[in-house]
């Protein structure tokens, strides 16, 4: 009886002896974990990824549970660490371990890793091998930005809008961005409707609320709400610096020049030309448009000076509103120049017709060469247009200038072409007749 209760008792400390060095085994194995994953959350990835490794490769039963995440966090620790071998440790952990819990966050991690190095298209590939419906609610919002941006960044706007779509209403701080980068590529595809909604939410949010008024502008004014561009524009004005509050003084003067309010627009206008180095063509003839409304003739010769020999359809009508202006100034001569400029082109038949007989008129009113000028142009009119109105008064200017130069003949020889003769060009006729004998005597 005594050898048997001596034999159980031996079993019973046995029992409790290997329980207790089981139990001392986890307790060393947990603080080993617990240590290594230490490291780990502090970034410090080499010393974290020795503990890991130690970890995987331990024999002992009381490892094995933590084997799957080990080897996981060993491959994390490699792509931390830029080793050359990352991306080939993270596909191995995945084709190694199928039923993981951890190949989807490792399929997630290495897109991520990817992303942050500006290597988008083997994020792409990551991303396509990540099961987005197994990651969290904030997880899924990153994933669809940072793809969406993989995306944009490979200038495949379709798919970003697509994948920030999924994201752009998130309550992550993914959604906000998200939602600037659709409404972004929706404005860049003249979708401005769907993108103003966005930019209005933008900017309530605070790291938007500088950019996203200046969308707001824009796209006010790309649809043609003028009225709402100059209620909306000015308040923002203020805080607005370099190049957007240049541009904002553009939109704001194209608005009121749009809507005919021509004095309203110059001080927004003269503000854009002043503070940009891109003035176009067309900035400058809409300043020098308001300028020749508003009676200011001599700014509006000097803005229409700027593209009237750029040879298109803008610089013959700058070249005919400036001849105006010196008209209005009466600076002949060089009116006179702007008509000839404005008279070469054929871009607008209307303006090329009354530029010419300018022109013409002026050349006889400063008797040029002496004359000649006058006589050219008047008979190039003549043959141009034999059915303007202004013919009659066109015959009497060079009848006028024959006179001028004594060339009765020429005179004699202009009048009997014409097609009708009014009672003055006959009596013109009669006299020039008379002169041309006397001539010849």
């Amino acid at each position: 009886m005594r050898i048997k209760f001596l034999i159980v008792s031996v079993v019973m400390f046995c029992s409790i002896l290997a329980q207790g060095q089981k139990t001392q085994a986890y307790d060393e194995m947990e603080t080993l974990w617990a240590t290594a994953k230490g490291l780990y959350d502090k970034g410090m990835y080499v010393p974290a990824q020795k503990l890991f490794t130690q970890v995987l490769l331990h024999e002992g039963q009381e490892y094995s549970v933590y084997k799957d995440d080990a080897a996981y966090y060993i491959a994390i620790c490699a792509m931390n660490l830029f080793n050359k071998d990352a991306e080939y440790q993270i596909t191995s952990f995945i084709e190694d371990h199928p039923e993981s819990r951890n190949s989807n966050d490792a399929a997630f991690q290495m897109a991520n890793f990817n992303f942050r190095n500006k290597k988008y298209k083997d994020a792409l590939e990551w991303y396509e091998k990540t099961d987005r419906l197994s990651l969290s609610e904030e997880e899924q919002s990153e994933y669809f930005f940072k793809s969406g941006f993989s995306h944009f960044a490979r200038k495949d706007f379709d798919r970003a809008a697509k994948a920030f779509y999924e994201s752009k209403d998130a309550k992550t701080i993914y959604g906000p961005m998200s939602l600037y980068f659709y409404s972004h590529i929706k404005y860049i595809s003249q979708q401005y409707q769907t993108a103003l909604i966005g930019f209005l939410e933008l900017e309530k949010n605070p790291s938007f609320s500088s950019i996203a008024p200046f969308y707001i502008t824009q796209i006010y004014y790309l649809q043609e709400k003028y009225d709402d561009v100059i209620a909306y524009a000015p308040k923002m004005l203020d805080t607005l610096t370099g190049s957007r509050a240049a541009e904002t003084n553009k939109l704001l003067g194209s608005s009121y020049y749009r809507k005919g309010k021509f004095a309203e627009s110059i001080p927004y206008l003269t503000n854009y030309v002043k503070n940009t180095s891109s003035v176009s063509d067309y900035d400058y003839y809409e300043l020098g448009f308001a300028y020749y409304s508003t009676g200011n003739y001599e700014d509006a010769a000097n803005s229409f000076s700027k593209i009237a020999n750029m040879k298109d359809t803008l610089s013959q009508n700058a070249a005919y509103h400036m001849g105006d202006c010196y008209l209005r100034m009466n600076k002949k001569v060089e009116a006179r120049r702007s008509f000839e400029t404005a008279a070469q082109y054929n871009f607008n038949p209307a303006i090329k017709e009354d530029a010419l007989y300018n022109f013409a008129q002026l050349c006889f009113e400063l008797s040029l060469s002496p004359f000649n000028e006058a006589i050219n142009a008047f008979s190039e009119y003549i043959k141009a247009y034999p059915q303007s109105p202004r013919l009659d008064q066109a015959y009497d200017y060079l009848i006028d200038a024959f006179l001028s130069t004594k060339n009765y003949q020429g005179a004699i020889a202009t009048i009997e072409k014409m097609p009708k003769r009014t009672p003055k060009i006959d009596a013109a006729y009669q006299r020039l007749t008379y002169f041309r004998g006397l001539a010849k005597v």
